[in-house]
């Protein structure tokens, strides 16, 4: 009986054992993912940026990103994707582009085109999306090609209804810009691609223009 109660003892021990590491080995590893997120937006349109971010406990290097669906990515494009504006904005998932290095907690990003109200100058369809995959390497040489595919979407990253509040503005005499709700703020229903108050237009900042790298 004392052996059996010994042999279980042992199993047991062994099973924690084998779970222990079997966690560890999961968590002591970098996690790279990627998302679309927004760089500026206006009545014209918004800017986005490509963020690589590595949320895993050591470093990760040698980080690729690859389309794994083409005719998903074919089709996000729109109207105003000419072969020029691919070469800038799709860039990221070329052959020869590699991120060296991103420590753990780090981030990095790239221009990622843009949607404007006159289809002919977007580069993207508002809320399309299409695969891709990350292939990686951890600090001690651990390699990572079979994760779970990583989604883009192309969507303003600062609400995800469409709707904002904006500032009342030329609000009534003696309401001191207070909204019947009691409120200063007034919301902004959605309205597509521009997201800014129709009383003051927005156009893109200087610093969206795109700047071509330097050889």
């Amino acid at each position: 009986m004392d052996t059996l109660l010994a042999l279980a003892a042992l199993a047991v021990s062994l099973v924690a054992l084998g779970m222990s590491v079997y966690f560890w080995r999961r968590q002591f590893r970098p996690i790279v993912t990627a998302a679309v997120k927004t760089h500026s937006g206006g009545n014209d349109g918004i800017a986005y940026n490509l963020v690589v971010l590595n949320s895993g406990s050591i470093p990760a290097k040698n980080i690729r990103l690859i389309v794994h669906d083409q005719a998903g990515l074919k089709a996000a494009l729109g109207v105003g994707a000419s072969e020029d504006a691919k070469m800038r904005w799709l860039a990221c998932f070329t052959q020869s582009t590699e991120i060296p290095l991103l420590q753990n907690g780090d981030k990095t990003t790239c221009s990622f085109g843009m949607t404007h109200s006159d289809p002919r100058q977007s580069f993207w369809k508002p809320q399309a999306q299409f695969w891709i995959r990350i292939e990686y390497e951890g600090w001690f040489g651990a390699k990572y090609d079979s994760d779970p595919l990583n989604v883009l979407q192309i969507a303003d990253s600062d609400n995800f209804t469409g709707g904002m509040w904006a500032p009342m503005r030329n609000p009534p005499p003696g309401t001191a810009g207070i909204s019947q709700t009691g409120s200063k703020f007034r919301f902004r229903p959605p309205s597509g691609i521009p997201r800014a108050s129709p009383q003051r237009p927005v156009r893109h900042p200087r610093s969206t223009r795109y700047h071509r790298p330097s050889s």
